[in-house]
């Protein structure tokens, strides 16, 4: 099997390609300038060949028989600094990609948002400008969809969490807290969380990629979680209970981001491609070690 993939040096395509590769996968790994560099430290080279905006032209050669779009980039506050680089990351090259690839492709596989959607997938209602560059994408990838002869799996992820997570995300937080005995500053923290260690969510797509049967020309929406779902403030008592240690949280400190939601979509089981775990292994792993 044959498999383009863009933004494999992000946090779920470092986890995913050893697995791919260890499945004797090809994969043609598409980076921007600095992702280049990231991707020969990273993955073995056996059956991967690394590539950046220069050298476009592989992709027809390569005739991949999957798109893997991991391509992305979030920022909470879009400005005239950063505007350029979220519709090239999230839109622009995705889309150029797809163009390149769309006659040999059999599947196009993209990871997406929840924050796309108020409640169901039949509410439309982008919360951001990060969210609705994903939506356009979407909405044009499916069309392309219909009109050539590949599927399309849009897998909306939620939060995750593990090791070697260069993110600025509320665990690594605490962690760091843990350690350097830091105030932490949260909302209110009555805000569910749907979380999930990257592992599974990596193993998730393994299962998507290799299990789950295509229908042409059709897009059908996943969903990745082992299904933890829990309010902010839980989060922080598992997380305390487990280093023995109350916290330095100042809850309430800060607002709720503009437009939060507070409840995840729901979905159910036969939509989701991760199998159910409890969190507290994973966790108790992430934070001590």
């Amino acid at each position: 099997m044959k498999i383009l993939i863009s933004g494999g040096t992000s946090f779920l395509g470092r986890t995913l390609i050893p697995k791919l590769q260890k499945k004797k996968c090809k994969i043609l790994l598409f980076t921007t300038g600095k992702g280049h560099f990231k991707a020969d430290k990273i993955f073995k080279k056996k059956n991967l060949k690394v590539i950046d905006g220069n050298q476009l032209n592989y992709v027809k050669k390569f005739k991949p028989d999957i798109f893997l779009n991991l391509q992305t980039m979030y920022d909470f506050n879009t400005d005239s600094k950063n505007i350029s680089e979220l519709i090239d990351a999230n839109f622009k090259i995705p889309l150029k990609l797809l163009f390149l690839s769309s006659k040999t492709i059999s599947r196009l596989i993209s990871p997406s948002t929840y924050i796309i959607y108020d409640g169901s997938l039949k509410k439309i209602k982008p919360t951001n400008f990060f969210a609705s560059l994903k939506y356009t994408f979407s909405f044009i990838a499916e069309n392309e969809s219909k009109n050539n002869t590949f599927s399309y799996d849009e897998v909306i992820i939620f939060d995750t969490f593990g090791e070697n997570d260069t993110r600025i995300k509320i665990l690594n937080q605490i962690k760091n807290s843990y350690f350097k005995n830091k105030k932490i500053k949260m909302s209110p923290g009555k805000q569910i969380l749907d979380i999930s260690h990257i592992d599974a969510i990596s193993d998730g797509f393994i299962n998507l990629i290799f299990n789950k049967k295509t229908n042409k020309k059709c897009k059908r929406t996943f969903f990745a979680s082992t299904q933890n779902r829990l309010t902010l403030k839980k989060l922080m008592t598992k997380c305390e209970k487990i280093l023995k240690k109350d916290l330095n949280i100042q809850w309430g400190k800060i607002d709720y981001r503009k437009n939060v939601i507070m409840s995840p979509i729901k979905f159910s089981q036969n939509q989701n491609i991760c199998k159910r775990e409890k969190l507290d292994f994973r966790l108790k792993n992430f934070l001590l070690n």
